[in-house]
């Protein structure tokens, strides 16, 4: 190993342990809880017991045969068999016990929702060991573990089977899931309508992209690709779907040769006559002729282009295709690397730029005027005023003032309270909880639009919030303006920046357990790659941060049975304007496109803020005004005219600082801090180009 690929180890670590901190890993449950999960259980070890392969344990991961995100309901098998309703698990079944391994945005969920018949292993913590480690500890010499070759991606397998192999175990494929032979009133596969997407959302026409595809097939020797990804076939042919809740697409493959296009899809898809008028399927031209077969026959359609030119390579982006995919591709035509069209997808072109633009205008008027109605409400105390409520508000609020709305980018976020803490809470007719002006409110709210993909959060409060609620408030506000505020180098990955938005929370002594920043689509998933703004080890397929590119600023804070606290605003890289460029470099910042007001009426500490932050606020406030009041009036929204007028209110600004910096927080560190570290990166790079 080069000596500069560990002075990189150590760059990406030192970020990464400042932040790390949590208990180990425990068994949990909640005593009190049904055993809901007794006979899926007992009934899913019988089938390994019966099973020909012998098999002595099954894994039943969260996504599905795309290896998506979000999933239909018939996917969602992990959450049939454990209870587990998160969106980042993976369950593994033995003939003697159940685990579940999620993230730190779920610990406190995993524990409210699992059973007592299943561990919770909190991953990411320093004493719970990895899903291969338990499985070689508890499992017998030899033995076999089962799994949906459809649902775990190639890189997942690899990685179990490698890990599994140091103790003598093998990954066998099941080509029946065994979850579904349990799930005896499973849902079908989903069959909604089909929408052509017009250029004018679009910036450009489906075969200009199959013509760019083929020539990064050409420059890679490459003859064709498996497109497995819902959301890169969608993007691809210009169409959107309502098969998966929340994201715009289809259940469908792509495979593109430098000859051919098939689209594997349920035929009924696309017999009408605009989306066959907008695929050209009956006056095509080649080489941009479609040929449409039955979704379920692609690993025979990918045997035949296999078989078809046995000597040409074939790409495959280990993340997204699965093994059973891998498996029909002859292994010297196997061609493995991160499917181009994700980078290109997440730089949007200038027509996607400015739809997005206007989508964030008109869904920030939105969220003013429904703050003007919630804040008069909750005053008033209405028994009926809840979580779910004011959620179901807020959604009935886009549908009757949009006429490009399309649905909910994902379940909103509506916690009072202690339910803020949640990082990822759903309000439930169990959990739901009346709003109260005296506890902290949580609001995090997306919509899907024909012109991009909203994400926004606010974290309110409508009486006076305590001291230390301000302070850790002004904190995480502090963070999302320092990342807002961030100029780098071209080439640099958002990990480099990540620490901007941490370091005031750092300062005392406070952390989140999530990504400061994740891709946005443009009316496509609302979680998109490949760049991230994240710390931790790189990730083989994370990109730099690229013109075009749309993120999440969303740091926060979450007190367990007390609040929680996110702001998220979304933002797009653009080339940034500086008086100097050492050697020709580029440098680049970010354009806001959120704008929502901050509650800088009961939430706000500004001793604790700097100079630079308070310009930035108050700039930020005179944007909001600037740009969403007229949209506002127009729509003669006078109450969110109102209410959006009072709190973006110029706050002062002054050179006082709080004495001794011992609570106050100095922006200079921060940079420090972030430059030692982009440093560091650079030096790599350099020496790793030469």
């Amino acid at each position: 190993m080069r000596w500069s690929t560990y002075l990189q180890i150590f760059c990406v670590a030192l970020v990464f342990v400042v932040g790390a901190q949590g208990d180990a890993a425990k068994p949990e449950c909640s005593q009190n809880q049904p055993q809901g999960t007794d006979d899926r259980l007992k009934t899913l070890r019988s089938h390994l017991a019966q099973d020909s392969n012998n098999i002595h344990a099954y894994i039943i991961p969260a996504g599905d045969a795309h290896q998506s995100e979000y999933i239909a309901p018939y996917s969602m098998r992990r959450k049939f068999i454990s209870g587990f309703t998160g969106s980042a698990g993976t369950a593994i079944v033995t003939r003697t016990k159940a685990a579940l391994w999620t993230d730190g945005r779920y610990f406190l969920q995993g524990a409210d929702e699992l059973d007592c018949n299943w561990i919770l292993m909190k991953a990411g913590l320093p004493t719970t060991p990895s899903q291969t480690t338990w499985l070689n500890q508890e499992l017998p010499a030899g033995a076999n573990v089962g799994a949906d070759p459809f649902l775990l991606s190639i890189n997942s397998w690899s990685s179990y089977e490698k890990a599994l192999a140091t103790a003598g175990h093998k990954m066998i494929p099941i080509s029946e899931n065994l979850v579904d032979k349990v799930w005896l009133d499973k849902p079908s596969r989903p069959d909604a309508a089909l929408i052509a997407m017009e250029n004018f959302y679009t910036g450009r026409s489906w075969k200009s992209k199959i013509d760019e595809l083929r020539g990064q097939l050409r420059a890679k020797g490459t003859f064709a690709i498996i497109v497995p990804a819902l959301d890169n076939v969608a993007w691809l042919l210009n169409l959107r779907g309502d098969d998966v809740p929340y994201n715009p697409v289809f259940f469908s493959y792509v495979i593109v040769t430098l000859d051919t296009i098939e689209l594997y899809i349920d035929e009924s898809k696309v017999k009408p006559a605009n989306i066959r008028t907008h695929l050209e399927l009956d006056n095509c031209a080649n080489p941009h002729c479609i040929t449409v077969k039955p979704y379920n026959q692609i690993l025979t359609g990918i045997k035949a282009i296999s078989d078809g030119n046995p000597t040409g390579k074939i790409w495959l982006s280990p993340r997204t295709s699965s093994f059973a995919i891998y498996n029909q591709v002859k292994p010297e035509q196997r061609y493995l690397e991160p499917s181009p069209i994700s980078l290109t997808k997440a730089m949007k072109n200038d027509v996607e730029r400015q739809r997005m633009r206007e989508t964030y205008i008109q869904e920030s008027a939105l969220y003013c005027q429904f703050m003007a109605w919630l804040s008069k409400e909750i005053k008033s105390r209405p028994a009926n005023l809840t979580e779910m409520s004011a959620d179901k508000y807020m959604e009935n609020m886009r549908w009757n003032a949009f006429k490009d709305f399309k649905g909910l980018s994902f379940a909103t976020i509506s916690a009072v309270g202690p339910n803020g803490a949640i990082i990822h809470y759903k309000a439930s007719k169990k959990s739901d909880t009346k709003l109260d002006p005296d506890q902290i409110y949580l609001l995090d709210a997306g919509g899907q639009y024909l012109g991009g993909t909203t994400d926004t959060t606010r974290t309110w409060k409508f009486t006076p919030g305590t001291a230390y609620e301000r302070e850790c408030f002004t904190r995480v506000l502090m963070g999302q303006i320092d990342l807002a505020r961030a100029v780098w180098p071209e080439g640099t990955h958002g990990r480099v920046i990540d620490i901007f938005a941490r370091q005031p929370l750092y300062q005392a002594g406070l952390q989140y357990r999530h990504g400061t920043g994740h891709g946005i689509g443009i009316f496509l998933n609302v979680h998109e790659g490949p760049g991230r703004i994240a710390p931790g080890v790189p990730r083989y397929y994370e990109k730099p941060l690229s013109p075009g590119m749309f993120f999440s600023d969303e740091p926060g804070y979450y007190e367990a049975g007390k609040f929680g606290i996110r702001l998220e605003t979304v933002v797009m890289v653009k080339k940034a304007k500086t008086p100097y460029n050492y050697e020709g470099m580029q440098f680049l910042d970010f354009e806001v496109i959120t704008f929502v007001p901050i509650d800088i009426i009961n939430l706000i500490d500004l001793k604790l803020m700097s100079k630079e932050q308070r310009v930035w606020l108050n700039k930020y406030n005179s944007d909001i005004r600037t740009k969403v009041g007229p949209y506002l009036k127009e729509r003669k929204w006078d109450e969110g005219y109102n209410w959006m007028l009072e709190y973006t209110k110029p706050i002062p600004i002054t050179d006082e600082q709080p004495p001794n910096g011992n609570s106050a927080y100095s922006s200079s560190n921060t940079v420090a801090i972030a430059l030692v570290t982009a440093t560091l990166m650079m030096i790599v790079n350099y020496f790793n180009r030469h």
